[in-house]
């Protein structure tokens, strides 16, 4: 069987892995989302996502944040999250969040003016890693994961992104990273060979950007973005609890969901350490946080007493 691009499948469970970002001011967070796309089905993933946008939708790019009114952008990310549901459960794809609690982390680089860049490329290292770890240990895995390419939208610290893929080489990684534009016009005059690739990317930004605002006050006259979080924020409460790792959930191994970090006494040696699993464990990695409507349902329980 061929892959995602043309290959025959190897001795490895072989993976495309897709990278977005995304801010958040109303919580001071930031987070970092990895879609990885099993390489033996990208090729039908990717035609049903251009599927659902239609042909007239085709060179369109839909992002998340731009969602507000009920209109075509919905019809196409509400497609997009019943099949992301599907791939979940079945293994075509995995998605990991890692969001950044910005409140709790302090400035480990002595200086403001580059916090946010180094809070960027620091955690962009470490959600990689700990997405490898995680789901590289999937018992349902046949074959060893290998991640064979690393696509990351264009935007700030393209170098340096790619530079933190270093480590990666031995998995044939790092060779085929780089930056796509999620605005396929875009792409087509940058590197037409990656053209398809900006619809992952503009997946990838979707199912981002419902894991942010579902914890969140979205503006009401937003009903369009409600009704996307609507659609795929059950799957989000699964992995925001103290049973998050239920081995018997449908989406173990598939989806992920971690928050950093808890309030704690690392160092700045410690954090900024090549030892990425001390620095998750000293840094307090969790997931206990509630959805904007699990705190809505907390605060009317109180009030009923």
């Amino acid at each position: 069987m061929k892959d995602l691009f043309g290959n025959i499948s190897s001795e490895h469970e072989s993976f495309t892995l897709f990278q977005d970002e995304a801010g958040c001011k109303d919580s001071n967070f930031f987070y970092h989302g990895y879609l990885l796309v099993d390489n033996k089905f990208g090729r039908k993933i990717l035609d049903d996502i251009l599927e659902v946008k239609g042909k007239n939708s085709k060179d369109s790019e839909i992002t998340f944040k731009e969602i507000r009114k009920d209109d075509y952008r919905v019809r196409i990310a509400t497609g997009w999250l019943k099949l992301a549901d599907e791939w979940l459960q079945n293994g075509k794809i995995r998605f990991y969040v890692l969001g950044v609690n910005k409140n709790n982390l302090k400035n480990f680089w002595d200086n403001s003016w580059r916090f946010e860049k180094n809070v960027y490329l620091r955690f962009f290292e470490i959600g990689l890693n700990s997405l490898l770890g995680w789901f590289g240990n999937d018992p349902k895995l046949h074959r060893p994961l290998r991640v064979t390419h690393i696509f990351y939208e264009y935007g700030n610290y393209n170098d340096e992104r790619k530079n933190k893929v270093r480590w990666l080489e031995s998995l044939s990684g790092y060779k085929n990273s780089g930056p796509v534009h999620s605005n396929p016009k875009r792409q087509r005059a940058e590197d037409e060979k990656l053209y398809e690739m900006s619809n992952l990317i503009q997946f990838t930004d979707i199912l981002l950007g419902i894991t942010k605002y579902s914890f969140i006050k979205i503006n009401e006259r937003y009903v369009g973005k409600q009704k996307c979080i609507n659609k795929f924020v059950d799957i989000v409460e699964r992995f925001n609890n103290k049973k998050a790792y239920n081995t018997k959930s449908r989406y173990y191994k598939r989806y992920a969901l971690q928050f950093f970090p808890t309030k704690s006494n690392i160092t700045k040696k410690e954090f900024l350490s090549d030892d990425i699993e001390s620095v998750r464990k000293r840094g307090g990695f969790y997931f206990d946080r509630p959805t904007y409507r699990q705190q809505l349902g907390r605060e009317q329980n109180l009030k009923l007493f």
